[in-house]
């Protein structure tokens, strides 16, 4: 069946044939959609708060908007933004085609520890000498989208490249995964919904079942199994949060034809049933 997206999902628009897909603007710049409602879309998008003020719902945690931090949200993600009066920063936007174009080391975008759902905390308090260093990426970023130079486009990309290298640099825990579980994020990310066994990754990235398992199980802390399973369930609750799908609709969307199996994995995995999950009511984790 054809089920429309229930979510508000936005995309990229083009205003002429020279437009990029990126954009830089400040905080309190309007944009075409309400960012204070609950949404999703196809992009990254790097929210840099100078000065902070509000609250920020990504994936059902909220968080603070505190001075000097940035935020970073994936594609796909559900969240809403709400700032206090007075609140500043810039909003960096971009494609994961744009990063790519340019880039000999695409795998950076999974390799980063706070991008495509590998985080529950996903906000970075960086020291000050980090953020006036992140800053000058963005006001370097700022001042070649407002140009005409030839090379604007390939300028923007290297000071992004740059923003994003910086920031893991700056974190505690630094990214250095292998190449295996990076190749497993990104297949895992785009065909959730539709691989739901360990051998159908290991056959996709061209290794066996345990040399996978082995290998996330050292890298991550978890096994293939259960990074897919999480990733199932988080898409899992922002349809049953966020959407008016019903519950067999949702179950079908991800994979499950049969209603009863998707019933059986959200309440092993939640503790409670798709529609009380939907209610609100409160989890019984085991």
């Amino acid at each position: 069946m054809a089920i429309e997206n229930p979510i508000p999902f936005h995309h990229f628009t083009r205003d002429d044939e020279d437009s990029i897909p990126f954009e830089l603007h400040t905080l309190e710049k309007r944009t075409y959609y309400d960012f204070s409602v609950p949404h999703r879309h196809n992009y990254f998008e790097l929210f840099i708060f100078e000065k902070g003020g509000g609250s920020h719902l990504i994936d059902f945690n909220e968080f603070r908007l505190t001075n000097r931090s940035v935020h970073f949200v994936s594609p796909g993600q559900v969240h809403m933004l709400k700032r206090a009066p007075g609140s500043h920063g810039y909003i960096v936007v971009f494609s994961r085609d744009f990063f790519n174009d340019f880039n000999a080391s695409s795998r950076l975008l999974y390799r980063h520890p706070l991008l495509h759902n590998r985080t529950h905390y996903p906000i970075m308090e960086p020291t000050n000498d980090l953020f006036e260093a992140l800053m000058d990426c963005v006001l370097r970023m700022k001042d070649e989208i407002g140009s005409k130079r030839s090379f604007r486009a390939e300028l923007i990309r290297i000071y992004l490249q740059e923003f994003l290298l910086k920031s893991i640099e700056g974190l505690v825990e630094k990214s250095k995964l292998p190449d295996l579980v990076m190749e497993f994020f990104a297949v895992l990310e785009t065909r959730f919904f539709e691989l739901h066994q360990v051998r159908e990754y290991a056959s996709a990235l061209k290794c066996t079942d345990r040399f996978l398992g082995d290998v996330l199980k050292t890298h991550t802390g978890k096994g293939t199994q259960e990074h897919i399973n999480q990733r199932i369930v988080l898409e899992a609750k922002r349809l049953l949060q966020f959407s008016e799908l019903n519950v067999r609709e949702i179950g079908f969307r991800l994979g499950f034809e049969d209603p009863a199996h998707f019933g059986k994995f959200i309440k092993k995995h939640l503790g409670t049933s798709p529609g009380a999950f939907r209610k609100g009511e409160p989890l019984n984790n085991p």
